[in-house]
């Protein structure tokens, strides 16, 4: 009979024979441990860079999820910057439209999909490109990249665009600091946000979700067809077609 390995958690010091959360903490460092990172250069071990609120809204999140099993639960950030929407979604759960991913099943769970998509119409659309390409360079440099699980399709957007689809999801467990720890991490050193800089927080369970989004979508000013690529989100934007299509991912998961 083989023995299970342990490693010692670094968030609770038990030996754990989980590797994705630790039985005992529920904590996602664990996965550190398993890969060999060195957590000691990292902002993993505490909540310092964390952006306030967050892990509060996490632990809402999961209770939402208690409290209707059978719905979608969000827990959205977004900001205005340069006249442009930016969003991140830390949702319960995962599903591609081509194919359902089992690491993302099972029962309560916070999980994140990160979206570098570019389009294969180079000369039209060659700074959008350039600017996802360099976010996911950043995204690689990060000591949690690894963790992450990668999903490439191709898809036409209304317009009839071609879009290479590059996804990135992790399922954080039900670990709220830990994903608060991460997620904030990819605010600051790969979208480019602060802490001390405005940006909105909520959480919302089934149709409260869409309510919320447009609500926020209309007193930006976004509640018409009149952006453009340079200057906001509107239809013929780029930007707003990518966000579309990390919503309608997240979208499945109630089907």
């Amino acid at each position: 009979m083989t023995e299970l390995k342990t490693y010692v958690c670094p968030n609770c010091g038990a030996n754990t024979t989980n590797t994705q959360n630790c039985e005992y903490c529920g904590s996602l460092l664990v996965r550190f441990v398993e890969k060999g990172i060195d957590l000691s250069h990292t902002s993993y071990l505490n909540n310092n860079a964390v952006f306030p609120g967050l892990v509060e809204e996490l632990k809402r999140n999961l209770e939402l999820q208690s409290e209707n099993p059978k719905d979608w639960v969000a827990t959205d950030l977004l900001r205005m910057i340069n006249d442009s929407m930016e969003c991140i979604s830390i949702v319960n759960g995962v599903s591609w439209d081509d194919s359902v991913s089992p690491e993302f099943d099972g029962n309560k769970k916070l999980c994140v999909v990160l979206d570098f998509s570019t389009y294969t119409d180079v000369s039209s659309y060659k700074d959008f490109n350039d600017k996802q390409d360099a976010k996911l360079a950043k995204f690689r440099q990060l000591d949690s990249f690894p963790l992450f699980s990668v999903h490439n399709e191709t898809n036409e957007d209304q317009q009839g665009c071609l879009r290479y689809d590059r996804f990135y999801a992790i399922n954080f467990g039900e670990d709220a600091e830990g994903a608060a720890r991460l997620v904030s991490e990819i605010l600051i050193k790969v979208e480019g946000w602060s802490p001390t800089e405005p940006y909105d927080m909520f959480t919302n369970v089934g149709r409260g979700i869409e309510r919320a989004r447009n609500a926020w979508i209309g007193a930006h000013g976004f509640g018409d067809d009149s952006g453009s690529e340079e200057d906001g989100l509107g239809f013929s934007s780029p930007w707003f077609w990518v966000l579309a299509a990390v919503i309608f991912i997240i979208y499945l998961i109630c089907r």
